[in-house]
């Protein structure tokens, strides 16, 4: 992991973003996102987490009618719940499903 002092290398976060049901300005749920961090010879972070929240936003959306998706398109309908987990667990195993053309499960 690629690691900083400086603020600028990092956004105030939610760990379940809002538009995903996260709460605003529980301590419990901001944390210091770092825009770069090595994982499995990659550099990713605050931006391809927004990638997951934006396909999840979908999946959870998937069979509300008249919902038009933004960012990666889900293809299959995802609870609530199981966003949280993916978001506050492993989003990166579910960003590199996703860049495969795959759903998140």
């Amino acid at each position: 992991m690629l690691s900083s002092n400086s603020p600028g290398c990092y956004e105030e976060d939610h760990l379940i973003s809002l538009e995903n049901g996260g709460h605003p300005r529980d301590p419990r749920n901001l944390w210091p996102e770092p825009y770069k961090t090595q994982i499995d010879g990659q550099t990713v972070g605050a931006r391809q987490k927004d990638t997951v929240e934006n396909y999840i936003h979908n999946a959870i959306c998937f069979d509300v009618p008249g919902h038009k998706s933004h960012g990666t398109a889900a293809h299959a309908s995802m609870t609530l719940q199981r966003g949280h987990e993916i978001l506050a667990g492993d989003w990166y195993a579910c960003f590199v499903t996703i860049k495969q053309g795959k759903d998140c499960k």
